[in-house]
């Protein structure tokens, strides 16, 4: 898997992958998860998810090993499991539970309800474009646009953060969360960055907010229809999907 050269991503990297040089560093951010697509065999998804439960609480119950299950509702991957590891660094993954008990447990008992494995990425928060205000035990649903960056555009990384931060603004004054996330190996699949919207219900959904009128108060008559200039200028294509939030 081939990485992209996004300047964002570049920055998170450097945090997190920087070479020692007899010189005292600190200990690395945990801003990143890992995350494993899970195909249930049709007809287990039950005992799946009992089995994910079992082998989280008794060996992914604590920081920066935590493990959560989470279900794809809409879109050509719904009703595969997303199976989450995190909030973590990559050295915290030179360490994680590999004893023999936790594998045989994974194998012997998650795994006789597992069709089949698909991707593994790693993912990192951008914490200056997101304003994460909402409790974890709170979100039961999320809203995420999989988002392709357009590469023909130089100065996209740039005109995306402009965007972001503008709609951080936005999102402050009006007490919203969303969350933006970088591709630690970002591939050819539209899978570069992801904006994240938790939800504490699937009624959050039904919400007729005005996002363009309470941009335009902030920052000024006609400014997010410039903005968005901006934002479709930096992407490619986005991909949304509903996914239902620690279903274990």
């Amino acid at each position: 898997m081939k990485t992209r050269k996004l300047f964002l991503t570049l920055t998170l990297i450097g945090a997190l992958l920087f070479v020692t040089n007899g010189t005292a560093q600190e200990e690395p951010t945990r801003n990143m998860v890992e995350i494993t697509y899970i195909r249930a065999k049709m007809g287990h998804e039950a005992d799946f998810i009992a089995a994910v439960k079992a082998h989280n609480d008794a060996f992914h119950n604590e920081i920066p090993y935590t493990g959560n299950l989470d279900l794809i509702q809409t879109g050509r991957e719904s009703g595969w499991f997303v199976n989450i590891m995190g909030p973590c660094n990559f050295s915290d993954l030179d360490n994680r539970p590999s004893s023999d008990a936790h594998n045989s447990d994974w194998e012997d008992n998650v795994g006789q309800h597992v069709a089949r494995f698909g991707r593994t990425e790693y993912w990192s928060i951008n914490s200056n474009l997101s304003n994460p205000i909402m409790a974890i035990e709170d979100i039961k649903y999320e809203t995420i646009w999989f988002i392709k960056m357009n590469r023909d555009n130089p100065n996209a990384d740039a005109d995306f953060a402009k965007f972001m931060k503008m709609a951080l603004e936005v999102n402050k004054k009006h007490e919203s969360d969303h969350r933006v996330y970088y591709s630690m190996f970002a591939g050819d699949d539209g899978r570069d960055l992801a904006v994240v919207f938790p939800h504490k219900a699937l009624g959050d959904l039904d919400s007729d907010r005005n996002f363009g009128k309470e941009f335009d108060a902030i920052h000024g008559e006609g400014s997010f229809e410039k903005a968005l200039k901006l934002w479709s200028g930096a992407i490619k294509s986005v991909n949304q999907q509903l996914w239902q939030i620690g279903v274990n």
